[in-house]
C-alpha cells in the first residue's frame, strides 16, 4: 500500500511550484532531511500528483517526495521535480540566500541530528526539543554549543539558557537565566528549581509544557538582546 499525503490550503504561484504552510516539527515526522537552513521548508515532488486549484490542495505519495531544506517557520515552498532545471535552480538560490539569514549553524544541527538519533527517545521529546529551539530562533538567532563533558548545548553568544537530552528519565533538562523563585508563581505546568549563578533549572517531558518552557527561556534574555 502507497502512503500518499494531502497538504490544504496550497497556492500556486508558478507552474509546478506551490507554496503553504507546514510545521517544521510535523514535517519532519514524514520525511527525513539533513539540511536545516533559516524559514523555508522546501519540498521536492515527483509525478503523479494531484492539485486541485478550486479545493486548494495538492497530494502525492510519501515515496515520491524528498525534503530539501527545513526552516525555523511554516512558510513551505513545493516543486516540482520536472520543471524546467535552470528556473529550479533560480527558485532554490533565491530561497536558500533568505533562508541564510536565519541559518541553524552547526550545534543546532547537531542538537535537532542527536534527538533523531536516539532510537529510545519517545516521539514527543523528539517533537518538544525541536520546537523549543525552532521558537527560540525566532527571537533571537543565536547558536547551540555542545560540550562533551556535561553534555549540555549551550546558547552563544549569550548563553541565556542550555538543554540537555536525558535518555535514561526521557526528559529533556533545560536551565535558563532567571529567579526560580519569582518565576514559580507564574507558570502552571512546570517544576521550577533554583540552579547555579542566577540560572533555574526545570525538566520538561510533555507537549503541554512548551509555552511555559519558552516563556521562561525567552525571560532570561539580557535586556540590550534584541528579540
Amino acid at each position: 500500500m502507497i502512503m500518499s499525503i494531502t497538504i490544504e490550503e496550497v497556492s500556486k504561484i508558478y507552474e509546478g511550484i506551490w507554496k503553504s504552510n507546514i510545521n517544521p516539527v510535523e514535517l519532519q515526522t514524514i520525511g527525513l532531511c539533513t539540511k536545516f537552513y533559516g524559514d523555508y521548508n522546501i519540498i521536492l515532488i515527483n509525478k503523479p500528483y494531484v492539485y486541485d486549484k478550486d479545493k486548494h490542495y495538492l497530494n502525492f505519495s510519501l515515496t515520491s517526495m524528498n525534503i530539501l531544506n527545513i526552516g525555523n517557520s511554516n512558510e513551505t515552498i513545493i516543486i516540482d521535480a520536472e520543471i524546467n532545471n535552470s528556473f529550479k535552480k533560480k527558485i532554490l538560490d533565491d530561497t536558500k540566500k533568505v533562508n541564510m539569514e536565519t541559518v541553524f549553524y552547526k550545534g543546532d544541527k547537531l542538537f535537532l541530528q542527536t534527538l533523531d538519533s536516539f532510537v529510545k527517545l519517545p516521539p514527543d521529546i523528539k517533537y518538544i526539543g525541536k520546537s523549543i529551539l525552532i521558537e527560540v530562533r525566532k527571537f533571537y538567532k543565536g547558536e547551540l554549543k555542545y560540550y562533551e563533558n556535561s553534555k549540555k548545548y549551550i546558547e552563544f553568544p549569550d548563553n541565556f539558557w542550555t538543554i540537555k537530552i536525558q535518555q535514561v528519565d526521557r526528559s529533556l533538562r533545560i536551565t535558563a537565566r532567571g529567579d526560580a523563585n519569582f518565576l514559580r508563581d507564574k507558570v502552571n505546568s512546570i517544576e521550577i528549581n533554583a540552579d547555579i549563578h542566577g540560572f533555574l533549572s526545570f525538566k520538561i517531558s510533555e507537549k503541554s509544557q512548551i509555552n511555559d518552557a519558552l516563556k521562561i527561556i525567552k525571560g532570561g534574555l539580557k535586556k540590550n538582546d534584541t528579540p
